[in-house]
């Protein structure tokens, strides 16, 4: 269960720092007066997701991690152990989907719950910033 608690919260600290630089490096980007402000919004929509993408792959990592080295549960149900159904786990679990055809047992489940919080966080936190920026460049579309 350690391992499932310190695996967690690397992975949420390093989603979080992730989140921020990448939060910032668009705004620097956006920010740029040398595109149509059509542009700069679509530009941001398209960054954020990958942002949030390469997140998924993080927390993917996490789970490839906590089952493979450190014995700290399994995914089970319709799911071989490939890199990618980690990946697809991830992605389901990062936004709350859950379709029920893999599932956690043991201590990875902690890992599941917190990605899915961290993940609800991580989207608001997206559309806030979409928010300001689509409130900023609104009169210019």
């Amino acid at each position: 269960m350690i391992f499932s608690i310190i695996t967690a919260i690397l992975v949420i600290k390093l989603t979080i720092f992730l989140h921020f630089m990448g939060l910032r490096t668009i705004s620097r980007i956006v920010g740029r007066e040398t595109f149509p402000a059509s542009i700069r919004v679509i530009s941001a929509i398209y960054l954020i997701a990958l942002v949030h993408l390469a997140e998924v792959f993080l927390f993917g990592a996490g789970y490839y991690v906590a089952e493979n080295y450190l014995d700290a549960g399994s995914l089970t149900g319709e799911f071989g152990g490939d890199f990618r159904e980690y990946i697809y786990y991830s992605l389901v679990s990062y936004t709350s989907l859950g379709l029920g055809d893999v599932y956690p047992q043991g201590p990875i489940r902690l890992l599941t719950g917190l990605e899915a919080l961290t993940g609800l966080l991580m989207i608001g936190w997206s559309a806030s910033f979409t928010y300001i920026y689509m409130s900023k460049f609104w009169k210019d579309l």
